[in-house]
């Protein structure tokens, strides 16, 4: 039995029961992906010098002990959260409501057991200047709902604008439906003129997928950071799944907090400067 019959069997198990008790994901319409919140006093630029911090992290909806500290530490004194697994409900929502001098763009995949908003958030220093989502063509086996990818735009120091691209990658699927979805981004990148930054959870598990998601990237002019010291990246099968791409940025350093309790997923830290 091939990989994804194994995967695909082991969802069916778990989620079935589930599905009999009518607890199924509602997909919001268009018009009710995108959300907002707006904390204290966002700044005019994502970075008033021409240096600034990313912060990269699957937040595993928040369920665990130490997440709102340990994100409270993380968004401090970063310029950018780039946030996977957002539920918009009890703490996380409080969070994104009350914390900092930030905007909270959020885009919704589902509402998960049809209530609460679960997918995308790009957390920032300043207010962007668009927003846009796009829908994975296909969805996800058996519990059957899409991701989305949020597109943010940002003014930076230097006059330029940069797009920040935030996946949580469509999952047990073929490695050629993930592609379909990572091509679509990729082409809203080579279109925009200007620095781009396209990370998250591409869940990249099998070799064959990793393969297609870096040349996809390459090929709009994007380039891999690599990490110093202890790389504690999650991994399934063998692979790492949480990455981050750039183009026309110079990467300063880039880390991986394995210390960090908050999440299943380690975040990943980066600091640019503009060319």
């Amino acid at each position: 039995m091939n990989t994804l019959k194994v995967l695909a069997l082991a969802l069916t198990t778990q989620f079935g029961l589930a599905q009999t008790r009518g607890l199924i994901h509602k997909i919001p319409k268009n018009e009710n992906v995108i959300r907002t919140y707006n904390t204290g006093t966002p700044s005019g630029k994502l970075s008033q010098s021409d240096e600034f911090k990313i912060v990269v992290w699957n937040m595993y909806k928040g369920e665990n002990e130490s997440w709102e500290s340990d994100f409270k530490n993380l968004a401090s004194d970063a310029n950018l959260v780039i946030a996977q697994e957002m539920r918009l409900d009890g703490r996380m929502q409080n969070v994104f409501k009350n914390f900092g001098d930030f905007e909270y763009a959020t885009a919704t995949s589902f509402y998960l057991y049809k209530k609460t908003r679960t997918g995308v958030a790009t957390i920032s220093d300043t207010v962007s200047t668009s927003k846009k989502f796009i829908r994975s063509k296909n969805k996800e086996p058996v519990v059957l709902t899409p991701k989305v990818v949020l597109i943010t735009k940002y003014p930076l120091a230097n006059g330029e604008e940069l797009l920040v691209a935030n996946i949580h990658a469509i999952n047990f699927v073929s490695a050629q439906k993930l592609r379909r979805q990572v091509d679509t981004i990729a082409r809203e990148i080579r279109d925009h003129k200007g620095p781009a930054i396209f990370a998250g959870d591409f869940n990249t598990w099998t070799n064959k997928k990793l393969s297609y998601v870096r040349t996809i990237n390459k090929m709009v002019g994007l380039t891999e950071v690599e990490f110093t010291g202890k790389d504690d990246r999650m991994t399934f099968m063998g692979n790492k799944l949480d990455y981050i791409f750039y183009r026309g940025l110079t990467l300063n350093s880039a880390k991986v907090l394995g210390e960090i309790q908050g999440a299943d997923h380690k975040p990943l830290v980066a600091t640019f400067s503009l060319n």
